[in-house]
């Protein structure tokens, strides 16, 4: 599956003309939880495959390289990347199926579709989601941060004149994300904490549910000002910690 990364797009579409095979794509239904309210329901003559399948939730994609939107199907398919340094796998949740070549105009000519990496929120599986807001929780109090009254989708709110400021944003409990091999991904409260209105600040991350596809979603929130290096070559991800601790740096500062 070769696809164009878009770091400010919402979601990931991909032509289904004749080169789209999978034994485990699910069209997602109209009246699943899934579906944004709303959504056309779509159907289709032919045989089913993705990109052609009835009572299906139906969704618009822009193509940024071709200045054009076009319409397709919702469904989830598993996304697996395996390398001797990285191995991924997980749900692909929002996935945009479309049998219409024309929506591959001005991509790469290898480019089959977009990945959309600007999702907001963190997601962790409920086994990992509750204890880590608990402790999260437990050491925010710890600082005479205030908790009050959780806005939904977050799980835990807190006063926002109670929270302190530092370089990397509110002042708040650092998050490591420990991945294979040990290295550690350090999430600050800029990166951490969605500001819902004037007075309120939450912890940024969502329950994903209990037996999700894949245990942690990274959202595009955590992402900002937050160094990614995509090495095609080795098949890597090199990433930074919040850039804002190396003399106030932010990713809108670099050229290409």
């Amino acid at each position: 599956m070769d696809l164009v990364i878009d770091l400010g797009g919402p979601i990931l579409w991909y032509g289904c003309d004749n080169h789209y095979n999978s034994s485990s794509y699910n069209p997602v239904h109209c009246e699943s939880k899934k579906c944004p309210a709303g959504s056309a329901c779509t159907g289709c003559n032919g045989p089913f495959k993705p990109g052609c399948s009835n009572d299906t939730c139906g969704a618009y994609i822009l193509n940024p390289f071709a200045d054009a939107i076009f319409s397709g199907d919702l469904g989830d398919d598993v996304l697996f990347l395996s390398h001797t340094s990285l191995s991924l796998s997980g749900l692909i949740s929002g996935f945009t199926s479309i049998d219409d070549t024309s929506l591959l105009n001005n991509l790469p000519k290898s480019g089959k579709g977009i990945l959309g990496l600007a999702r907001t929120q963190l997601a962790f599986q409920t086994a990992i989601f509750k204890p880590l807001v608990r402790e999260f929780s437990k050491q925010a109090g710890q600082r005479k941060i205030r908790k009050v009254a959780p806005v939904a989708p977050f799980g835990v709110c807190f006063d926002f004149s109670t929270i302190g400021r530092t370089v990397t944003g509110l002042d708040l409990p650092t998050i490591e994300l420990e991945l294979e091999g040990g290295v550690k991904w350090t999430i600050y409260g800029g990166n951490s904490m969605v500001l819902v209105n004037k007075k309120v600040a939450c912890l940024g991350f969502v329950d994903g549910g209990k037996e999700p596809r894949t245990s942690v979603v990274i959202g595009g929130h955590q992402l900002e000002d937050n160094l990614l290096e995509f090495d095609l070559v080795s098949s890597k991800l090199n990433f930074s910690s919040s850039l804002l601790l190396h003399d106030n740096a932010r990713c809108s500062h670099f050229r290409s």
